[in-house]
């Protein structure tokens, strides 16, 4: 039975899928060099980090079409077999991701 290659859950296994995604989003925090963009925020907890496009009204242009964790997943996979992470993509934290699209 394949398994992932970090964690060692079957892919048959509910968890895998869940499994695979911090994997991928460990490495795509990796690649752009675990920092915030914003305020410099260096952590080793991959939660704090959300992933912003900067110039794109991605919210208006039907981001939501799809469920977030759906779209989350195809983009991420997307990159990994890429071996790259778009350029308009930047790493930042949480609080900042939110004071972006929602500070007054």
């Amino acid at each position: 039975m394949p398994i992932s290659n970090k964690t060692g859950v079957p892919r048959k296994d509910p968890r895998y899928m869940v499994v695979y995604l911090k994997e991928l989003k460990h490495w795509a925090i990796d690649k752009l060099g675990r920092k915030c963009s914003e305020c410099g925020l260096v952590s080793e907890y991959d939660c704090v980090y959300d992933f912003h496009h900067e110039g794109e009204d991605s919210w208006s242009k039907g981001h939501y079409q799809q469920s977030a964790s759906t779209k989350r997943t195809k983009e991420l996979i997307k990159w990994k077999k890429a071996n790259s992470i778009p350029t308009d993509c930047k790493l930042i934290c949480s609080n900042c991701h939110r004071i972006k699209h929602h500070g007054n």
